[in-house]
């Protein structure tokens, strides 16, 4: 029999905050990294500084898989989003998470096709192949885009440029991409979806 009395046993083991916090810890201090992602709560944010690396961890990885928190890798001038529930791979690894914005790997006339009249950003990711997660890119494409939409296009092996998602553009100018894999891709901006 379980008395009411017995929970603070399993407290003191087990240190957990129970409400939803933002914590902002170095990419170089990894232990309090792991740490920390093991004591907070459902629902909480923690930023990572990456100013001295730009590769996330394998056990940083492994520490979020499976926890509802969001892990968000800023880059200075971007940032990538990874929630511990979107963690599905089997043999993480660390990752290099850096990007490219605005360089030539893609034909200009392949992305007309796509891009037609409108502005567009290419992005280039310097790892290569499938990250294990879904992670969500962050990025700024100018306040005088507010209000439209973000539609990402994958530069696949047969050199066409294949449809991904859709982000809004917020007041700020910023926006959010989802990525599986890491390869070539442009980013179109356009009133419509």
């Amino acid at each position: 029999v379980i008395s009411d009395n017995d929970t603070s046993d399993s407290t003191e083991s087990n240190p957990v905050d129970t409400k939803p916090v933002e914590v902002k810890v170095d990419s170089s201090d990894k232990a309090n990294i792991e740490k920390t992602i093991k004591q907070v709560a459902a629902g909480s944010t923690i930023t990572v500084n990456m100013s001295d690396t730009k590769s996330v961890s394998k056990d940083v990885l492994e520490a979020a898989k499976g926890k509802d928190i969001d892990v968000v890798l800023d880059m200075g001038g971007y940032t990538w989003t990874i929630n511990g529930t979107q963690i599905s791979g089997e043999n993480l690894k660390d990752i290099d998470m850096s990007v490219s914005f605005g360089n030539k790997n893609i034909p200009d006339g392949d992305i007309s096709s796509v891009a037609k009249n409108n502005q567009y950003q290419t992005i280039s990711l310097n790892y290569d192949g499938p990250f294990g997660f879904t992670a969500s890119l962050g990025f700024n494409v100018g306040k005088n885009n507010a209000g439209k939409y973000v539609n990402l296009y994958y530069y696949t092996d047969k050199n066409e440029l294949e449809y991904q998602n859709t982000g809004m553009v917020d007041e700020n100018g910023e926006t959010k991409l989802v990525f599986t894999h890491a390869s070539e891709y442009v980013a179109v901006i356009s009133d419509v979806k």
